[in-house]
């Protein structure tokens, strides 16, 4: 899975930007991503005013594999958003951060594409 860094000074504890995921927050996404949907891309995009939000895209963003799900800030709301079939949608708002991670992964895993990695047991 592609990995980004985030631009230095875009989001950090000491300079906190409110609309914006910061670095750990990406992070945690794209675990989530890497253990449920290994060949989805989860990237990190940030805007010209520096707001990082995280955009989780199915192979070759083939609209029948799944939605592009778009993972962001707004204040003190985080926010699951996606793009299917030329419509832009809200999934949900969510008062935490963990509420959203549960989020990506209920979305991902309702999906027929997704199945989780396997695992092995001695």
């Amino acid at each position: 899975m592609p990995r980004q860094r985030i631009q230095p000074g875009a989001a950090s504890a000491t300079n906190p930007i409110p609309n914006s995921l910061d670095h750990d927050d990406c992070l945690t996404l794209q675990r989530v991503v890497e253990g449920l949907a290994p060949d989805w891309s989860a990237d990190i995009h940030q805007d010209p005013v520096g707001e990082v939000c995280m955009m989780i895209m199915p192979p070759e963003v083939q609209d029948e594999i799944g939605p592009l799900l778009v993972a962001h800030k707004l204040s003190s709301v985080f926010r699951l958003d996606k793009f299917h079939w030329d419509v832009y949608s809200t999934i949900g708002e969510f008062r935490t951060f963990d509420e959203l991670v549960d989020a990506v992964r209920r979305t991902l895993l309702a999906l027929p594409a997704v199945s989780p990695k396997p695992v092995l047991l001695h």
